[in-house]
């Protein structure tokens, strides 16, 4: 099990790798540090998504991970530094 989680980290960090090369995902940081990033987004949903229980279905949650995996949260508007959330 090891091995094959290895081979899925090499795998997205390899994806994210090239993206950045060719230009299709802007180079926000480390390659690794992004497919990283990316994976426990995703990789959480086991834990926390019932389709008994859940007011979203499946779809809709795919839907955002992946809005926001290639489109990110920013608006393009970035709020000074004293006015951030969590920032004095």
């Amino acid at each position: 099990m090891r091995r094959v989680n290895r081979q899925h980290e090499a795998a997205v960090t390899d994806m994210t790798t090239q993206g950045i090369d060719e230009g299709s995902f802007e180079a926000m940081g480390e390659p690794w540090l992004l497919a990283y990033g990316l994976m426990g987004m995703v990789s959480w949903t086991h834990r926390w998504f019932n389709p008994q229980t859940s007011t979203v279905n499946a779809q809709t949650i795919g839907q955002t991970c992946a809005d926001v995996l290639l489109g990110g949260l920013a608006t393009g508007t970035i709020p000074a530094t004293g006015d951030a959330p969590g920032r004095g």
